[in-house]
């Protein structure tokens, strides 16, 4: 207990198995919830054939999911359950390190709920199934809940929120291998609901969102929000939600963006693919109707979110890429870092933008007002977008080194007071800022990217941009904070843009394709 303080594009991917999790780049591998394997049942459940006065055999299920359940315990869950688990029926989990408690789908009759769930306590697996959404959070006496882990269960309707309503805490929290997707109603703009796939609230620090799909929510695909409803958060709250690493997900269509941190600390957006996020038209009959309120962005923050890092995504089809904003007075020193991502195919479909205004939709990465820290923005490679870096007044004590931009339409560089420092890049032609401005050690010309069209943005043999970039450390910090690499280097002469990959040896080259239909 705490103390004081699609109409969209489909995506195709492949996914390793591995005897041992490997964790994204830069996330630390959790201490539970992604190795176990569930051991043989203790107690059935069966809805349609059982009865919560049997004994819970095989031959005797039980219809519903007992409220406590104690360490040890493995339950199979077989077909449907109509069943209310929401508060005051929530499941309390008493598992150990050496005991937790399972819940588990019947591989013959998969487990699926037609309702919500609550669940709070210490070391559970949920794994397999289907259901309408869940609740992590602290116990109804404010005790803290740690140690849970939610694994390949389908979400339609529901998504997934994590958050204490009392005093407790919660941590060490695994979401794996989940699928959420349509949660609220798109369409409906604003009046359908500002329904996030996973949602983290306050008072909530280590947790693992990763290698999940999360599509066609009317929110985003992960907001991290220590205000929750509230709307407000000292710094005392803010630094209660921290160490959140959302990785390996595969973000698409959502209303709103493919994850957002507000309110928060070292929140780590990793090796992520999103695509489709497109702003949409409030429709007749809503109080703003006409407008576009959602951005239509990826990845990014506002509202005091401290020491976020975006680094090694894949970022495409979108109206914006990477979009921070609003930063309040008491998240001074709060840098933001940028790094290592590819973006392309970002341009305003829906909605016109004006280099009058360096935020406006079609831009790859926008820095909007604020009085945060520094924000770095290195090695990402920018190809075919309106336009590549955009910064609003207020957003200071900015550098962008080693980028490539690539086939800009608009601009490479658009900025309205306070000219970021420009160095170490590589422009395919005449570099284009607006308003004009000076930058130095730069490269001109043709990247040479292995086949831009077919999204593998490596590097040929003969590229202006190998070798040619600003050395910088980016892992002593991180270290610090997250105990692991960033799984980046670019100590010394570092490639210009996102890929490092040796092309005189093609084998090492990871190939990344995305089809769209």
């Amino acid at each position: 207990m705490r103390t004081a303080l699609f109409a969209c594009g489909c995506v195709l991917w492949a996914a390793v198995s591995f005897a041992q999790y490997v964790p994204p780049a830069g996330v630390p591998s959790p201490a539970f919830g992604v190795n176990e394997t569930a051991p043989a049942p203790t107690l059935y459940v069966n809805a349609s054939t059982g009865n919560d006065g049997n004994a819970g055999t095989i031959g005797s299920p039980k219809a519903t999911i007992p409220r406590n359940l104690s360490a040890g315990t493995v339950v199979q869950v077989s077909g449907a359950q109509t069943a209310s688990y929401t508060s005051p029926n929530g499941l309390h989990i008493s598992g150990s390190v050496g005991s937790p408690v399972w819940i588990v789908s019947d591989p013959a009759s998969a487990m699926s709920f037609s309702g919500s769930g609550e669940i709070d306590g210490t070391y559970l697996i949920m794994e397999g199934g289907s259901t309408h959404g869940w609740t992590i959070r602290d116990t109804a006496a404010n005790g803290d809940s740690n140690h849970l882990a939610i694994r390949n269960v389908t979400f339609t309707s529901g998504g997934l929120g994590i958050g204490a309503f009392g005093s407790g805490t919660i941590s060490q929290i695994v979401v794996k291998g989940v699928n959420i997707h349509n949660v609220g109603v798109i369409a409906e703009g604003e009046n359908g609901g500002d329904s996030h796939c996973v949602t983290i609230n306050r008072w909530t620090d280590h947790v693992w969102v990763v290698d999940n799909l999360l599509y066609l929510c009317s929110g985003d695909g992960v907001q991290v929000n220590a205000a929750g409803g509230s709307g407000t958060c000292d710094a005392t709250c803010r630094g209660g939600t921290h160490h959140i690493y959302i990785g390996r997900n595969v973000m698409a269509s959502n209303r709103q963006s493919g994850a957002w941190a507000k309110y928060s600390e070292d929140v780590v957006m990793t090796q992520n693919v999103c695509t489709g996020m497109r702003a949409i038209v409030e429709p007749v009959g809503a109080p703003d109707a006409g407008m576009y309120l959602n951005p239509g962005l990826c990845f990014g923050g506002q509202y005091d979110a401290v020491r976020p890092i975006v680094m090694q995504n894949l970022i495409t089809n979108s109206d914006n890429g990477i979009v921070f904003a609003g930063f309040n007075a008491d998240a001074a020193g709060a840098g933001i870092t940028i790094v290592g991502n590819t973006l392309w195919n970002i341009h305003d479909i829906t909605y016109p933008g004006s280099l009058a205004d360096c935020g406006s939709a079609g831009t790859a990465i926008i820095l909007r007002d604020g009085f945060g820290g520094a924000r770095f923005v290195a090695n990402n490679t920018i190809s075919d977008v309106r336009v590549g870096i955009g910064s609003t007044p207020g957003a200071l004590a900015k550098t962008y080194a080693n980028n490539i931009f690539a086939t800009n339409s608009a601009a490479d560089v658009c900025w309205e007071t306070d000219a970021p420092t420009i160095t170490y890049n590589n422009f395919d032609n005449a570099a284009v800022f607006s308003p004009s401005t000076s930058s130095s050690n730069s490269v001109i010309g043709d990247p040479l990217f292995v086949n831009a069209a077919t999204a593998e943005f490596t590097l040929r043999v003969g590229s202006p941009a190998l070798h040619a970039g600003l050395g910088y450390d980016v892992n002593t910090d991180y270290i610090a904070l997250h105990g692991v690499s960033t799984g980046l280097s670019y100590a010394t002469l570092p490639n210009i843009g996102a890929s490092q990959a040796d092309p005189a040896a093609p084998g090492s080259r990871p190939v990344v394709r995305l089809r769209f239909r």
